[in-house]
């Protein structure tokens, strides 16, 4: 299993980002590759993550999204990649109740309940073509889950807080279990 971690930030938050990059060096799992993209131009994190995704290496067969607002534990990528094997999207609690449950396929039509901070396999993501770029804005994550749950993608829930989510006023994504 070989994982890209991708991360999009505003040019204003260094210190998150600093810190960002730190939670993911940490990990037990280390990952192949640790992608930041900075929206200098205000694209928005749905383009600057497909952009990525296109450019990385064919090898990187898994993907694991996460805000710079937010921080991985050191454990957090051997988790998830531990329950993937019959996944295409595994996501965990973090350190708030943000709801995030045990998968329900009604449930997520009906409100978004899995982080942005998940994994997620590669080919799913390019079968569903990625984060939905003509709808940008809050809510992209949730509108890639139910594509994945459209396209008959399998979704697999670790109960173990494995990330930490740091909310701020200017966050690029307010959506996270919500």
């Amino acid at each position: 299993m070989r994982i890209a971690v991708l991360t999009t930030s505003k040019p204003s938050r260094e210190l998150l980002r600093s810190e960002c990059v730190t939670s993911v060096k940490m990990q037990g799992l280390s990952a192949a590759e640790h992608v930041v993209m900075i929206d200098h131009h205000g694209e928005g994190p749905e383009v600057l993550h497909n952009r990525a995704v296109r450019e990385l290496d064919s090898s990187i067969d898994w993907l694991a999204f996460l805000d710079d607002d937010d921080l991985m534990l050191p454990y957090h990528l051997e988790k998830l990649s531990a329950a993937a094997t019959d996944a295409d999207v595994v996501y965990s609690r973090c350190q708030l109740d943000l709801s995030c449950r045990e998968f329900s396929a009604e449930g997520l039509r009906r409100k978004n309940y899995i982080s942005m901070t998940s994994l997620v396999r590669r080919a799913m993501f390019e079968r569903v073509e990625g984060f939905d770029e003509q709808h940008r804005g809050i809510g992209y994550d949730w509108r890639l889950w139910l594509r994945i749950l459209d396209a008959g993608g399998r979704f697999k829930f670790v109960p173990d807080v494995t990330w930490i989510y740091r909310i701020q006023s200017d966050s690029m994504n307010w959506s996270a279990c919500a």
